[in-house]
């Protein structure tokens, strides 16, 4: 893997780089990041940037052009899932959808919903066939 996104769930439960790689999810090459939409969720749980930056985490300046259909599509599949994770299903797309868009070869998370859908390899609607590889931690 070139790039990695990562998501903790729960929020306050970020682990650090260092674990993630000694643990085998990802590689000592792996470049490490969170999303602009990620680290929005973070903050609003007390976790900053430079928090991030000490577990080896950078975060994405940018939010790719072209996010937003791809998230309303990922986030119906989710919501036809049910259950609880239905309610957080638009900033959980959002979260995948800014991932494929930032070019992520694959998403780290522990979101049920998520991974239900999406665990593996995966093409994401109306992102034109972008595929990314989402791992469960």
């Amino acid at each position: 893997m070139a790039a990695t996104v990562l998501i903790a769930k729960p929020l306050f439960a970020l682990p650090s780089g260092k674990a993630l790689r000694t643990g085998g999810v990802v590689t000592p090459t792996d470049t490490l990041f969170v999303t602009p939409n990620v680290a929005s969720e973070l903050a609003g749980h007390g976790i900053t940037a430079s928090d991030l930056a000490r577990a080896g985490i950078a975060v994405a300046s940018d939010s790719p052009i072209g996010a937003s259909p791809a998230a309303t599509q990922i986030a119906n599949i989710l919501r036809g899932l049910g259950g609880s994770g239905a309610t957080s299903a638009l900033p959980d797309a959002l979260n995948l959808a800014e991932a494929a868009g930032l070019g992520a070869d694959a998403f780290i998370t522990q979101d049920g919903q998520i991974l239900t859908a999406f665990g593996g390899t995966s093409i994401l609607p109306e992102t034109g066939g972008t595929s990314i590889h989402v791992i469960g931690f």
